[in-house]
């Protein structure tokens, strides 16, 4: 499996997987406004990932942002924080995903927004992700977002 760059970037990287692509375009776009550059990437497939594309993006904008419509723990951006330190990769990351939890049945707008999938929701996790960056004259370790 290839991934496909979708967007290129300098400042951060938003690998979405899946059909949140839509919004990770949406949040560069955002991003732009704020003169901020956002690598956006569509993952296209969870096995195998595209090692050699994504850490060619992550090296160079030194921030990443994964992004899934798949259960957080264990899931795709699980992969990817894998994959990151496994080439010994020390960056600000933040996964968005489904947390591990149970949902009530819902329109899909309700269930992204519980999950927080929504655009306002991945907005905020690239500006912390950013900010960390900044703050941080040393990248700081891999992280993981807190659950919902």
């Amino acid at each position: 499996g290839r991934g496909e760059t979708v967007r290129s970037g300098s400042d951060i990287t938003l690998l979405a997987f899946g059909t949140v692509t839509l919004t990770a375009e949406r949040v560069a776009d955002a991003l732009a406004e704020q003169g901020i550059s956002a690598e956006v990437i569509n993952a296209r497939f969870a096995k195998p990932l595209d090692a050699d594309l994504i850490l060619e993006s992550v090296r160079r904008t030194g921030a990443l942002v994964t992004i899934e419509e798949g259960a957080r723990a264990g899931g795709f951006g699980s992969a990817l924080l894998e994959l990151l330190s496994e080439h010994a990769l020390q960056i600000p990351v933040q996964t968005l995903g489904i947390p591990d939890r149970f949902f009530d049945h819902a329109s899909q707008t309700s269930l992204r927004t519980q999950a927080g999938l929504m655009f306002d929701d991945l907005l905020a996790a690239a500006q912390t992700v950013l900010a960390r960056r900044a703050s941080s004259t040393v990248l700081e370790p891999l992280g993981v977002a807190q659950a919902r």
